[in-house]
C-alpha cells in the first residue's frame, strides 16, 4: 500500500486489517448460524422464517466478501481456515441447538446486535 493509502487509512493498517480480519470471521459465522437454521428450524410460520433467514444467510455472504476484498486490496490475505473464524470472532456462534422458530430468532437477533456494536 502506497503513502497515499496509508494516508485515507489514518491508521496503522496491519490494525485496520485486524479489525477487518475479525468482521470477516463474524460475518462468515453468521452466515452459516442463518443457514443451518433455515435448514433445521422448525415450529409455526417456519416458511416465512426460512424465507428471511435464507436472505439474512445470502447478505452476510456478500458482507464477507466486501470484507475479503478490501482485506485484499490493504495487502493482507483474509482468514482462510475456517476454525481460526473462532478466534477471531468479537460475536462468535450460536448452534441452533433448539431448532424452533422462537429460539432461532431469538440467537439471530443477539447476533445482529452483536454485528450492530463491532461495526459502531
Amino acid at each position: 500500500m502506497g503513502t497515499k493509502g496509508i494516508e485515507i487509512v489514518g491508521m496503522n493498517v496491519n490494525d485496520l486489517i485486524g479489525l477487518l480480519s475479525k468482521a470477516y470471521a463474524d460475518e462468515w459465522l453468521a452466515y452459516d448460524q442463518y443457514w443451518i437454521g433455515a435448514k433445521v428450524i422448525k415450529g409455526p410460520m417456519k416458511e416465512a422464517v426460512i424465507a428471511e433467514l435464507t436472505q439474512h444467510a445470502g447478505d452476510e455472504l456478500r458482507h464477507a466478501d466486501m470484507l475479503a476484498r478490501r482485506i485484499i486490496q490493504l495487502g493482507g490475505t483474509p482468514v482462510t481456515e475456517p476454525e481460526e473464524w473462532y478466534s477471531h470472532s468479537n460475536c462468535g456462534y450460536d448452534a441452533p441447538a433448539d431448532p424452533f422458530v422462537k429460539a432461532i430468532l431469538e440467537q439471530n437477533i443477539k447476533g445482529e446486535q452483536c454485528a450492530i456494536l463491532t461495526y459502531q
